[in-house]
């Protein structure tokens, strides 16, 4: 049994490579945990009206935004394992004992057993979408000529804020019926829609606007080691979600622990037939100062135990060898 310290990536199921002698031999890897992190934000932006400074004096409003200000909150952090090739783990097979068995992998060139070919499975990457509370509208004031004419802002604001009672008026004769000619069917809805939109939209020159939006980041990360308090990402005020190294974010660690390996006494001498492995699990923390985001518990075939799959522990009758892909783990012996 040869040891391949490199790794070769597969063109199809199975990988051919040239040992010393000159003889062809396969070529397979076990898993190794990947985590993919994805991490959910809301962005809030704040923006002044043209006349919060009016707000007050003609609407009497104390709830104002005065000045831009944008804010990251983190809304959920979910984390899966994937499976990968590990490098370090990666082995040439000469040859089996049984000849009527071979060497089956998956389409990364990881260790699926003998004779136990798997389907590819298909997988589609969608892109997180962002979605937001508020929409953009024109910035054309519906005021008279009076008001659109001034040179005063104060005067503009005390227009916006007559349209604003006018709206308010004329929704409260509909809602009474205090008119002549009343709406029917459906036209009374997308009146009062309508009326309560464009009372927004003016509003929202005294008090300000906000909008909100979610964004969510897919982070990798490769556990090699034991870690405490590891910084995972930072979140800024201005950029979101950002690297670890860059210092205008607030940090969010992982911490992660695994269990001991397990002491196997291996006194078996017979020919070996490939290698799997007995995985170990590992903790995985997300957190802050503040919150923990994500707890929870991952198989980590990279920290666990090397096994070998001995000539002696397979029989004439044996017509499939099972192991998972995903942790390296033997499943049986068929």
């Amino acid at each position: 049994m040869l040891k391949i310290k490199y790794l070769i990536v597969p063109i199809s199921a199975f990988v051919f490579c040239t040992n010393t002698v000159g003889q062809s031999s396969l070529v397979y890897s076990l898993p190794k945990t990947v985590l993919k992190i994805n991490v959910t934000v809301e962005k809030t932006v704040e923006t002044p009206g043209d006349f919060y400074q009016y707000a007050q004096r003609y609407l009497a409003a104390n709830k104002v935004i005065t000045a831009e200000k944008i804010t990251y909150r983190i809304i959920s952090v979910d984390v899966f394992a994937k499976a990968e090739p590990n490098p370090e783990q990666t082995y040439s097979l000469n040859g089996l004992a049984n000849k009527n068995l071979s060497i089956s992998v998956d389409e990364n060139g990881i260790l699926t057993g003998l004779n136990n070919l798997i389907e590819k499975e298909k997988t589609e990457k969608i892109k997180p979408k962002e979605s937001c509370i508020t929409q953009q509208t024109s910035d054309l004031l519906p005021l008279t000529e009076e008001y659109m004419m001034a040179s005063s802002t104060a005067k503009m604001a005390e227009g916006a804020a007559k349209q604003i009672y006018h709206i308010r008026d004329g929704r409260m004769s509909l809602l009474s019926g205090d008119i002549n000619n009343f709406p029917q069917g459906n036209a009374m809805g997308e009146l009062l829609e309508r009326m309560d939109k464009e009372e927004q939209r003016l509003t929202e020159l005294f008090t300000g606007k906000k909008t909100v939006t979610i964004e969510t980041k897919t982070i990798d990360f490769d556990p090699t080691q034991i870690s405490v308090n590891q910084i995972l990402f930072r979140l800024s005020n201005v950029n979101g979600i950002v690297a670890a190294d860059d210092l205008s974010g607030s940090p969010v660690s992982i911490n992660f622990a695994a269990e001991s390996k397990s002491q196997v006494n291996n006194t078996n001498k017979s020919a070996v037939i490939l290698y799997y492995v007995l995985p170990v699990k590992g903790k995985i923390t997300i957190n802050d100062n503040k919150s923990q985001y994500f707890t929870g518990e991952f198989a980590f075939p990279q920290f666990g135990t090397v096994l070998p799959l001995s000539e002696n522990m397979l029989t004439k009758n044996t017509k499939r060898v099972v192991i998972d892909n995903q942790t390296g783990r033997l499943l049986g012996i068929e």
